[in-house]
């Protein structure tokens, strides 16, 4: 751009009147005339330089295949968190179990393994977490509780 050109859009430009906002002096879409000589009308060239030498086309999207990795590590990062949840939560009701008192009861006409773990009182975990334990221990399957069977159960207090 020449000299003229520079100094007569030099006037355009931005004053702050003793504050930080910036306010403008004048409109802010200038047109900056070009060269007759600069045209661009064959987009055939867009990747090459004032020389003619090309020059390296970037470009700033994330591949296809960086998604998919991306995708896979945060797919794998999950499944193994939730493991190392999982274990976490094995461990602390394995704990908890750990020297607790066991009895051994003839199940009752109308009783349910529900009605055994609220009568089961172990430090530290829920009652339906007692309920799995019971259903575990005394492989107790889909039928549910039989009468007169005998169970084992953790800290009983009938």
């Amino acid at each position: 751009m020449s000299n003229a050109i520079q100094h007569e859009y030099a006037s355009y430009g931005y004053a702050t009147d003793g504050s930080l906002a910036l306010r403008p002096k004048s409109h802010t879409f200038v047109v900056i005339p070009g060269l007759a000589s600069d045209p661009v009308d064959d987009w055939s060239e867009k990747g090459k330089d004032i020389c003619g030498e090309s020059e390296e086309v970037r470009s700033d999207r994330i591949s296809p295949f960086s998604i998919a990795v991306i995708a896979a590590v945060v797919v794998v990062s999950v499944i193994a968190g939730s493991f190392g949840l999982h274990a976490a939560e094995a461990q602390r009701i394995s704990n908890a179990f750990k020297g607790v008192r066991i009895s051994r009861v003839v199940a009752e006409q109308g009783s349910s393994v529900w009605s055994y773990a609220e009568l089961c009182k172990v430090k530290g975990v829920s009652t339906q977490e007692i309920a799995d334990w019971i259903e575990n221990n005394n492989d107790i399957g889909v039928n549910g509780l039989a009468s007169g069977s005998e169970i084992v159960l953790p800290n009983y207090q009938d």
